[in-house]
């Protein structure tokens, strides 16, 4: 897996969308109006981010430029952005046809390109469009992320949009939950290994982007190091509302919790004592 945060304001991911030029005059007034295929193309051409309220926001916000997801802010880890040859799926209405397109960073600027033939209308009925990753698969494996973090992203346009409409926005969020965990005592840098007793895999519908766990997978997932503001934390992304019960130190500490339920969305903070 290629892919490697939410401030008191808003954590979603919006993607910039701008459709081919054309105007309602060249069609006959009315919805259901077919359109002639492949000539009002969907263009993306940029990707804004908002961010949704909340305590411990996984942001994707503007002041993180460029913005998205698919790797870390390594300032706070609050954050997520985008990278070169990341891909998203696209799909025009809930039956449509998805196609894939390409993320390209270029310094604060970041576009979409299509990998193969690129999204058109092909009717004058409005409708929603839906944006999700990862795009290869509906299965993510969430067994081992010392390296990299796993991300399900999914998105859609707040309301029905339609081949005139100027400027389509799709407003992705995290369907993942973060879980850090933040060690501290006199024995904390002694620690060079974490795990958290979870799911190793899940599913998500390209419908909702509801995350599904896959059970009798739980075992224990190996955590990526990160340093944020010259102190360690230890991160990985989990199936949300699945209690955590175990976090195990160097292969073999155990440590018990009780009652810690992450949330969707959300950096979900443990703290830890390593020592006396």
């Amino acid at each position: 897996m290629k892919p490697n945060r939410f401030l008191a304001a808003i954590c979603l991911l919006a993607t910039a969308l701008a459709v081919g030029s054309c105007t309602q005059d060249s069609l006959t007034d009315g919805n259901n109006i077919p359109l002639p295929e492949g000539k009002y193309p969907l263009q993306i051409t940029g990707i804004t981010m908002t961010a949704l309220p909340d305590n411990e926001p996984w942001d994707a916000s503007t002041d993180h430029a460029p913005q998205t997801r698919v790797s870390e802010n390594t300032t706070n880890g609050n954050s997520s952005v985008w990278t070169d040859n990341d891909e998203i799926n696209v799909r025009i209405g809930e039956s449509g046809t998805p196609s894939t397109y390409e993320v390209t960073v270029s310094g604060s600027t970041v576009s979409l390109n299509p990998t193969g033939d690129p999204l058109s209308w092909t009717s004058a009925t409005p409708a929603t469009v839906y944006g999700w990753f990862p795009t290869t698969s509906t299965t993510v494996d969430l067994s081992n992320q010392t390296s990299d973090l796993a991300y399900v992203l999914f998105g859609q346009t707040k309301e029905a949009v339609s081949y005139a409409t100027d400027n389509i926005t799709i407003v992705f969020t995290h369907k993942l939950a973060k879980i850090r965990v933040d060690l501290k005592g006199d024995q904390a840098n002694l620690v060079n290994k974490v795990e958290v007793l979870a799911y190793s895999s899940c599913t998500f519908s390209t419908n909702d982007g509801t995350v599904t766990a896959t059970q009798g997978t739980q075992a224990y997932i190996p955590m990526m190091e990160c340093t944020y503001g010259g102190k360690k934390y230890w991160e990985a992304n989990v199936v949300p509302d699945q209690a955590i019960t175990k976090i195990q130190l160097n292969g073999s500490m155990v440590c018990d919790l009780t009652s810690f339920t992450p949330q969707v969305a959300k950096v979900n903070i443990i703290t830890l004592t390593a020592g006396k």
